[in-house]
């Protein structure tokens, strides 16, 4: 099965879980990971499948996209990471960042967001706040499945894509934000997506 067609067959997984009388989670959600010019996300679903990705876009093609996905999905829930206060000095792009993120809350809804913090976002894939970028990408990918070819088969090759190609550059730490997300608010076991990708939802029998 090609990338593209895994990608057709967890979105309609979710559209068939969306219809399903017993879950009333929101189950389509783009996590973000912002900047000021500049910001990584990707689109998942509460199983953990990544539907879309865009590694480091701007920010004008971040706010269509949330437009659109909030227009088709009306249980989306945005999540984004944000700033936190560490008591040291801190730079402009900063303070443009978080002007950013208010724009994309606006968009979507602030109402439909959720913020995640870095060290949520440490705890919650690595269990440890010495965790650097690196580390978290690299134990988010052993969380899927090793179906692609090369040397990170849950990433994978053109000719033979794994379940997280595509994602790159910032859209690993957007992806960090959404599973954090998942694991803090919906109870996902992280541990269990491998297990259950492209699986009957949660609860189906």
């Amino acid at each position: 099965m090609s990338h593209s067609e895994r990608m057709k067959e967890a979105e309609a997984e979710t559209r068939l879980a969306m219809k399903s009388s017993w879950i009333t989670i929101p189950l389509v959600f783009p996590a973000i990971d912002p900047g000021n010019e500049e910001s990584g996300a990707v689109l998942l679903d509460t199983f953990g499948h990544v539907l879309r990705v865009w590694p480091k876009v701007s920010n004008d093609v971040i706010l269509s996209e949330l437009n659109w996905t909030r227009g088709m999905h009306s249980y989306a829930r945005l999540v984004i990471e944000m700033p936190k206060a560490r008591g040291m000095p801190t730079a402009n792009q900063e303070f443009e960042t978080c002007v950013v993120i208010g724009w994309f809350e606006m968009a979507f809804g602030r109402n439909r967001s959720t913020r995640i913090y870095r060290h949520q976002v440490k705890s919650s894939i690595c269990n440890s706040q010495r965790a650097k970028d690196g580390n978290i990408a690299a134990a988010i990918r052993e969380m899927y499945p090793q179906t692609g070819g090369g040397a990170k088969p849950a990433v994978g090759t053109k000719k033979a894509p794994g379940p997280l190609y595509g994602v790159s550059k910032d859209a690993w730490q957007a992806l960090a934000v959404g599973l954090t997300y998942l694991k803090r608010h919906r109870g996902l076991d992280l541990d269990s997506i491998a297990d259950n990708y492209y699986s009957k939802p949660w609860g189906a029998s």
